[in-house]
């Protein structure tokens, strides 16, 4: 059929015979049976049919973990296009995350739930959801002793067993003193193992325990405590990654509150039971106490640099 009506009782149709390529032209009687194939109205023909969102459907994600949505749309005419950085993205209720204007969904700390994740794009609207799961991690508490008698709190991070506490030995483990090294500005040019208080006040130590240089960091006489060491820097990215990755685990590392980090204290749970604490540093001299810590990791980078791992308030 067409839709071509040339009097009351016939409309022009198409025929095609078996015996021919040549098409047809036909009056055909409007009370006849005839096949139809439709064609695209040109109205429709450069509008969007839908959107499809991906991934889609009901999607599962453990917080601390984000996810990437896309988002197509499927026009009449059969042309499909990536309009995800030109759509509008949004998300409800935004308990457990929030999506950018890319789609990234990131999982807000600690929070859990169903959210409903809603893209649209001019007059079409597509959704899916996203059931973020509670970050679950493995833990167990202990302690330990190191040579001067100094009891620790240590706890286990899924397979990892980390001190709870900064140290605060002074002495190697074979007994032999470590240097005690008051001099505030000279303290970057020692090539011996060290160790002071911040400020070189006693106060300090048992809270924030000591601040001791590379070189005792290395000394082959070990000032770790015995069955213990300096960890490296895939063990701490070990430990990153188990409490979520960059973005989460300085939060789940830090001490809660205000009582001994600067305010905000930003994403502060001590969920891991790790209560990293902000004792500052030295170099040119002391500084950033209450602000940030930085922790060694036994991995040297160059003759002049070594990783440690940088938390701040």
């Amino acid at each position: 059929w067409t839709n071509t009506d040339p009097n009351s009782y016939t409309c022009e149709s198409l025929q095609l015979h078996h015996d021919t390529a040549e098409i047809v032209e036909h009056e055909a009687m409007k009370n006849r049976g005839i096949s139809i194939r439709c064609i695209i109205d040109d109205e429709f023909s450069g509008k969007i049919q839908y959107l499809e969102i991906n991934p889609s459907g009901v999607q599962k994600v453990e917080n601390g973990h984000n996810v990437q949505f896309s988002c197509f749309a499927q026009y009449y005419n059969g042309n499909r296009k990536n309009v995800t950085d030109l759509a509008s993205w949004s998300t409800s209720p935004g308990v457990a995350g929030s999506i950018n204007e890319h789609g990234l969904f990131t999982t807000h700390a600690e929070n859990a739930g169903r959210e409903i994740v809603t893209v649209h794009y001019k007059d079409k609207v597509a959704q899916c959801s996203l059931d973020v799961k509670p970050f679950e991690i493995d833990l167990e508490n202990g302690s330990m002793i190191d040579i001067d008698g100094n009891t620790y709190r240590t706890v286990r991070i899924n397979d990892q067993w980390w001190m709870a506490e900064n140290l605060r030995v002074t002495h190697y483990s074979n007994g032999d003193p470590i240097t005690h090294h008051t001099g505030e500005f000279t303290w970057r040019d020692l090539s011996e193992g060290a160790y002071c208080a911040y400020k070189n006040d006693p106060a300090n130590m048992p809270i924030y325990g000591y601040l001791y240089n590379w070189a005792a960091v290395t000394d082959s006489r070990s000032l770790a405590p015995e069955g213990w060491r300096v960890p490296s820097k895939t063990d701490w990215e070990i430990l990153i990654e188990s409490l979520g990755g960059m973005p989460y685990a300085g939060g789940r590392l830090k001490e809660e509150g205000t009582e001994h980090w600067k305010s905000p204290n930003t994403g502060a749970s001590d969920i891991a039971g790790f209560t990293l604490l902000p004792g500052g540093g030295i170099w040119m001299s002391f500084g950033y106490i209450h602000e940030r810590t930085s922790v060694w990791s036994s991995t040297e980078e160059s003759i002049l640099e070594a990783n440690y791992l940088y938390v701040r308030y």
